[in-house]
């Protein structure tokens, strides 16, 4: 599916470490224990990503929207589905790499740039 402006939202938290490790999985086990609106009612089904470069400072696009630099402080929410992941940093190559987002799963991303010659 097509990400639009409206589907790419910041999602609240800070750096991943294994404190929000265990809030994801305390947030995905809230959802499914129909204690909390069920996924259906919120529109789409969507999943989160996170991207760390080296080196950091890099910009991220997903499917042609800006989303921020690196090292980004919080999880992206996106659309369940594929998306391109742009990441452009002067001096560096830039990367394209096509992103699976599956439902209620964050996606954590690690990538190196290589330095232009």
């Amino acid at each position: 599916s097509d990400a639009t402006a409206g589907d790419l939202v910041p999602k609240g938290g800070g750096p991943a470490s294994a404190a929000s490790g265990e809030a994801m999985i305390d947030r995905a086990a809230f959802a499914r224990s129909g204690e909390g609106p069920h996924p259906s009612s919120q529109g789409p089904s969507r999943g989160y990503f996170k991207v760390m470069t080296n080196p950091p400072f890099a910009r991220v696009l997903v499917d042609g929207k800006e989303l921020g630099t690196t090292p980004m402080p919080s999880e992206i929410a996106l659309p369940e589905g594929a998306h391109l992941l742009e990441v452009l940093r002067a001096g560096c190559k830039p990367v394209q790499k096509e992103i699976q987002i599956s439902e209620w799963d964050t996606t954590f991303l690690r990538i190196t740039l290589d330095r232009l010659e």
